[in-house]
């Protein structure tokens, strides 16, 4: 799994994460929408059924979501030129802005709650604890 992936899987599975992500979002997406854009992102071209299975979303409610994505020109919709029944998703210029802005507003969302963290567990630890949480917390970081 790549980083990208391990990321969507991370942001996805947190509903924290995705609140801070699309209450900091300028552009008024969903929630879904959010998270759609950063798949895309992450995989550059993905085929509708691979969005569908990803976020375990009927076909229907991920139509219905790409369209309006389309519509407000995140992404485009183009055929496969192999398989013309297989539509691939990818982003805009404007999405793609979006995205890596939406990833920006996460990044420092997490660098301020790893801070406030740090603050509050530090007092509670011994010194070898600090030492193995101040590694984490850095390594977190780097990630």
């Amino acid at each position: 799994m790549s980083l990208g992936e391990k990321y969507t899987n991370f942001v996805f599975n947190n509903k924290e994460v995705i609140d801070l992500i699309t209450s900091s979002n300028t552009n008024a997406l969903s929630k879904i929408e959010a998270l759609f854009l950063l798949y895309i992102y992450n995989k550059g071209k993905v085929a509708m059924g691979e969005i569908s299975s990803f976020f375990n979303l009927p076909q229907s409610t991920t139509l219905f979501t790409v369209n309006k994505l389309i519509d407000l020109a995140y992404v485009s919709r183009e055929r496969n030129d192999e398989d013309r029944r297989i539509v691939n998703i990818t982003l805009t210029d404007f999405g793609h802005n979006t995205a890596k802005n939406l990833i920006n507003i996460t990044t420092n969302q997490f660098s301020k709650i790893l801070d406030l963290l740090e603050k509050k567990i530090e007092p509670l630890l011994n010194d070898d604890e600090k030492e193995i949480i101040n590694r984490l917390l850095h390594r977190i970081r780097e990630i």
